[in-house]
């Protein structure tokens, strides 16, 4: 749908949802899109809340994927000691009792997930190898009571579970104050009639009124539960959030249920109650710009339509207090939308020293040309912005399609911040500041392009001595494994001489790469793609510096004209194999055209290429051309800012040494062609040497490798290795692979190296 014709409220609402956001939260990418500065940053719904509700966003390890209800059993614990220590319980006797507890607690509760008001889910397994009555005298008999209602239930008798938990409820008030909400919230989840389960909600609330423990905080999403047939959406609103505040996150879609309705249905008082009632104004106006993030058709710069102020416009100029502490967020709803003047005009009505109002205030800029104007409102608001205690920038998360991972998207909206500066800090030809800024972000392609092909390598080697002056240890990965449950990172292996032709070492050698470690190793491989080997090691990464130091010993011995043709070739040879297998790891680009960024294993949009369209680009990807780019025909493919001359003239002056992708394999063919023409004619090694080396490049670049095949059969025809590559016109796959040469110097010859 193309938001930009959106005449009114009708079209506002035909998207309002109250479901996640489908589709890409943000974009891996910016310098290859021609307005991602113009661009509308991701909103997370759920990191707005937190911050409505004066709260720090949780960090993403807090949202591992587990039973929410397994992380009860502390709390569970924690007030059951409590008691017990008050009653003057010898420790060992309360640690005895606490351990059963939790054991049996975990029994009961594995596996199960809320989902849904009138069900409940029966877990088999664990929960049917307890005992009758799992929990002893020792225990408060509610306690006891439930907890074998719920081992009921579990193993499928829910009509006696149900009994049970009645039971409780009818105790003296004295007697059931631990348990007595849980057994009215579970008779709640588990009865199959509407009107029973509200009632029991309603019974939750009355107990945790009445004194009766809540540690879990049930009457809270008790009220959230009974919230809808109060007939009132404004209470409902407190009571949903009230909900979110005491633990219950998922509400967050029923505050967003709540603030479409009130939308939707426009009536005149109940919008009028919402602007002038704080919470329930800051959820609209949340709402709406998370509903209106990333225009769906990706244009910024065509003609504003004819949109009128909508009823929910009108009642906050009428009710709410101006300026409006969040009215950036109607602002930007508007900007996404193409109303720019009615977006202006918000902008003025709100808090100009907040973030958001600063951010937009550059996109402003922006699109008058001022260049300078914007890089002031973009400081300004990552001034801000930074000083948060949530602040971590990064667009970097596992499974952007998974809906867990939405309460990352607070790092994709300041990531997107950083991303719009850095876009900025290039236009203005400040490539240092552009790259930190982009790497911050966590826009891992777009800083690989300005390491490859922006920066000239010396002022690349002071700005990394700057901001990363040392490799990174594994050790905050490490943690970050443990608290979301998992078990520690491994250290990666050191590769050594001896082992570096191992291809299970090859195979499974890992770095851990901070943002960093890996602005390091790209420096490193640029070095040493531009012959600057011994500046090299300094910056490749530690596990790789052994093979590093060996490798270029091999370079110097090549070059070697007193050794003999036999140890050269051993040499060269053995060169060859390690700029085969390490070639990717040691000399790659992490841009095009090898893609280290991807692992190697997919293919990326060219920014060299797409950015030489400096006014802008069209993309035609069903192009059967040798470029899918052209220049552009519609005002949205237009650059904004454009691409300074200076950048494309950089580009120029910082070409790759090879172009082709997997150029290592050819690098590699190379040296193993230098080594081929030391050895005899007919030598058994030289076929086996052309016979490897060849298959190398066969595959992907036949041509290349047929000079291997030629020598097999030209230089070996006397051979019955070569006469049976010349019957089969190609080489021999049921060959194994050449290991070493003899001749190896000893001072070359890693220990446990084996000789053939």
């Amino acid at each position: 749908m193309n938001l930009r014709v959106a005449p009114g409220l009708v079209a506002w609402i035909s998207l309002l949802t109250s479901t996640h956001a489908c589709g890409p939260f943000f974009p891996d990418t910016v310098l290859d899109k021609p307005q991602a500065a113009l661009g509308v940053p991701p909103v997370s719904f759920i990191a707005g809340l937190y911050r409505i509700d004066g709260r720090p966003v949780p960090p993403v390890t807090a949202f591992a994927r587990q039973s929410g209800l397994l992380s009860q059993i502390p709390l569970e614990v924690a007030e059951l000691e409590a008691d017990w220590k008050k009653e003057g319980l010898a420790d060992e006797v309360i640690a005895g009792r606490s351990q059963h507890y939790r054991e049996v607690r975990t029994s009961l509760l594995t596996g199960l997930e809320e989902i849904g008001m009138s069900e409940f889910p029966i877990q088999h397994g664990a929960a049917a190898e307890l005992p009758e009555r799992p929990l002893d005298e020792g225990y408060p008999a509610d306690v006891a009571d439930y907890v074998e209602a719920a081992r009921l239930h579990a193993v499928g008798m829910k009509d006696e579970a149900r009994s049970l938990w009645k039971a409780i409820l009818e105790k003296p008030a004295e007697v059931r104050r631990h348990r007595s909400v849980w057994a009215a919230w579970m008779l709640a989840k588990t009865s199959t009639d509407r009107g029973e389960c509200l009632e029991w909600y309603r019974r939750v609330v009355v107990e945790a009124s009445s004194g009766a423990s809540d540690v879990l905080k049930l009457a809270p999403a008790a009220k959230a539960w009974l919230a809808p047939g109060k007939g009132d959406p404004i209470a409902a609103i407190h009571d949903f959030h009230e909900a979110f505040v005491n633990g219950k996150a998922s509400v967050e879609v029923d505050l967003r249920h709540a603030a479409a309705d009130l939308l939707e249905n426009a009536d005149p008082d109940q919008l009028a109650a919402a602007a002038a009632d704080p919470l329930a104004r800051r959820l609209l106006n949340l709402h709406l710009q998370a509903t209106f993030e990333q225009p769906r058709d990706g244009s910024f710069l065509g003609e504003e339509d004819g949109w009128q102020p909508d009823p929910w416009l009108k009642a906050l100029a009428a009710h709410a207090p101006l300026p409006l502490d969040d009215g950036a967020r109607i602002a930007w709803a508007l900007y996404a939308t193409a109303h720019f003047e009615e977006a202006r005009h918000w902008l003025d009505l709100s808090d100009p020293g907040d973030a958001l109002t600063l951010w937009l205030q550059a996109k402003f800029a922006l699109r008058a040309g001022n260049l300078e104007e914007a890089n002031r409102f973009l400081s300004s608001a990552i001034r801000k912005m930074s000083a948060d205690k949530d602040w971590q920038p990064s667009q970097i998360i596992p499974d952007p399609a998974d809906p867990d991972q939405r309460w990352t998207l607070e790092q994709f909206t300041q990531g997107r911040l950083l991303g719009d500066a850095g876009i900025v800090a290039l236009a203005r030809q400040e490539y240092p500041q552009a790259l930190e800024s982009l790497r911050r972000a966590g826009f891992a392609e777009d800083s690989a392009y300005l390491v490859e092909r922006v920066l000239d390598t010396d002022e690349l080697i002071q700005h990394v001595r700057k901001h990363a002056p040392v490799w990174q240890a594994p050790r905050p990965i490490q943690e970050e494994a443990e608290d979301a449950g998992n078990e520690p990172a491994e250290e990666p292996p050191s590769i050594t001489p001896a082992n570096c032709l191992d291809p299970e070492i090859r195979e499974s050698w890992d770095e851990w790469l901070s943002p960093n470690n890996r602005l390091r190793w790209q420096l490193a491989r640029r070095l040493a793609r531009e012959g600057r080997f011994a500046e090299a090691g300094e910056f490749m990464p530690p596990g790789l510096k052994q093979l590093w130091e060996h490798y270029l010993k091999l370079e110097t011995a090549g070059r070697d004209a007193n050794l003999s043709p036999t140890a050269r070739a051993a040499v060269l040879w053995r060169r060859a194999r390690i700029h085969r297998h390490w070639g990717d790891k040691l000399f790659s680009t992490d841009a095009a055209p090898d893609w280290g960024i991807l692992d190697w294993q997919f293919e990326s949009t060219d920014l060299a290429e797409i950015r030489s369209f400096r006014e802008g680009w069209a993309v035609n990807w069903e192009s059967e051309s040798e470029s899918a780019y052209s220049f552009p025909e519609f005002p949205n493919e237009r650059a904004f800012p454009a691409i300074s001359t200076d950048e494309l003239s950089r580009v120029e002056r910082h070409p790759l040494p090879n172009q082709s992708r997997y150029h290592y394999r050819h690098v590699a063919s190379d040296i193993a062609w230098e080594a081929a023409s030391l050895l005899p004619d007919n030598d058994p090694n030289l076929l086996l040497l052309c016979n490897t080396a060849g298959q190398w490049l066969a595959a992907r670049d036949p041509l290349a490798a047929d000079r291997f095949y030629q020598a097999i059969v030209k230089r070996g025809k006397e051979t019955d290795l070569g006469k049976a590559a010349d019957a089969k016109r190609w080489f021999l796959r049921d060959l194994e692979s050449l290991g070493e040469l003899p001749g190896m110097p000893e001072d070359l010859l890693p220990k446990k190296l084996p000789i053939d």
